[in-house]
């Protein structure tokens, strides 16, 4: 997927300070504003809302508290994490009585702020699964209307592949296995399957695009040279069908070129056989991790569309 997933806006009067933290955090893929005071940050969040705003707290003109106010009433989807240079304990409080989701004190370590940047993201992401379900289940929709519950819950879509995976530990995920070798998919399958895996396997392409029309997958892995349809023909024909999924290329030795290839038509990334057992889970996680942003995009577009349907 080329485009970058999370939206932040950063919001601080400093204005090195504000563009810099802002190039650090595009490194690490994410779709990044700024902003140098409150009023200018309330200006872009209406022309286009971010998921996620860094605001500083103290900040000439609006004081970041009453940013965050006004952010929470009119915008409530959105996660507000606060930098301080000198909070206190009655800052933070302040902070979460207000809906704010975090308070760091600067200097802020970069990783560590990506890491609540992803987490607020998927909490976000959860309230609007809530909506979601709220409103398939309920008929009646003033009555699902009342039943939405905005508390953070457990995070079903467990996409956090960007923060540093344990390979020791399973990781959920159903996988299709794509390669003619058919020892090679027993291998794998298995120790994927030891991992915490749902696996299954196919030995050509063409089998490859029935299975993809009959079920979803986090992630697919798809040799490249096979016999028949080839990798990239498979991968062209399954992105067709189904442009939100996740292909994982196995290239042979010497093969960059077709694995480079590959990405241009589509996959997320590919690997060189013999690939390592760690490097392949963390595609898959990170394949997954991408995989749900996008279904969770469109169900907010149409949480969105049926919210102001009914004029709510």
């Amino acid at each position: 997927m080329n485009q970058k997933d999370i939206k932040v806006l950063v919001v601080d009067d400093e204005v090195a300070f504000a563009d810099t933290l802002a190039q650090r955090l595009k490194i690490r893929d994410l779709n990044v504003m700024t902003a140098y005071n409150g009023e200018d940050a309330l200006l872009k969040l209406k022309e286009d809302k971010s998921d996620v705003v860094i605001l500083d707290l103290r900040m000439p003109g609006m004081h970041g508290l009453e940013v965050l106010q006004e952010i929470r009433k009119s915008y409530p989807d959105i996660q507000v994490i606060v930098l301080t240079g000198h909070g206190t304990e009655r800052d933070e409080e302040e902070v979460k009585q207000l809906g704010g989701f975090d308070l760091i004190r600067k200097p802020a370590d970069i990783n560590h702020l990506e890491h609540k940047i992803r987490k607020a993201f998927r909490e976000k992401c959860d309230r609007t699964m809530s909506v979601m379900t709220a409103i398939t289940e309920e008929k009646n929709f003033d009555t699902a209307q009342k039943s939405i519950n905005w508390k953070i819950i457990k995070t079903k879509a467990a996409f956090n592949s960007k923060e540093e995976v344990n390979m020791s530990e399973e990781i959920k995920a159903d996988v299709l296995l794509v390669d003619d070798e058919e020892q090679f998919l027993k291998v794998l399958s298995q120790r994927l399957e030891g991992r915490g895996m749902k696996v299954d396997t196919s030995t050509s392409g063409e089998d490859a695009l029935k299975m993809v029309k009959g079920k979803e997958f986090d992630a697919i892995i798809l040799d490249l040279a096979m016999p028949g349809m080839n990798g990239i023909e498979t991968l062209k024909r399954i992105k067709d069908e189904n442009p939100d999924v996740q292909i994982i290329m196995l290239t042979g030795h010497g093969s960059v070129e077709k694995g480079v290839e590959a990405i241009k038509e589509g996959a997320v990334d590919f690997l060189e056989k013999p690939a390592d057992l760690n490097k392949i889970m963390g595609k898959i996680a990170e394949a997954k991790r991408k995989r749900a942003v996008l279904v969770q995009k469109k169900h907010e577009g149409h949480v969105k569309k049926i919210l102001q349907s009914k004029g709510w």
